[in-house]
């Protein structure tokens, strides 16, 4: 399923320590390119990856909005200052 995504778009990473266990996500492009509301037109189409011992689930699909990943952001760095 991976077309090469982790090579070509930015990505995210969440390793375990003991390299067992990883979480990546990367988002390449608009879900729907040609909206015309605020509503439709910030969707993105996203990659993920989800590998545990002897389990991996692979995602390809719609599931992350601009805003709601901007809201996420400005709460993480709120709390790291």
């Amino acid at each position: 399923m991976e077309q090469n995504y982790f090579s070509n778009y930015p990505f995210a990473e969440l390793s375990a320590q003991d390299g067992l266990s990883c979480l990546k996500i990367c988002t390449y492009a608009y879900a729907y390119p040609e909206a015309d509301n605020i509503h439709d037109a910030n969707w993105h189409k996203n990659y993920l990856t989800f590998n545990i011992p002897a389990f991996k689930a692979e995602i390809d699909e719609v599931i992350l909005e601009g805003r709601t990943i901007k809201y996420y952001l400005k709460c993480f760095r709120k709390k790291r200052v």
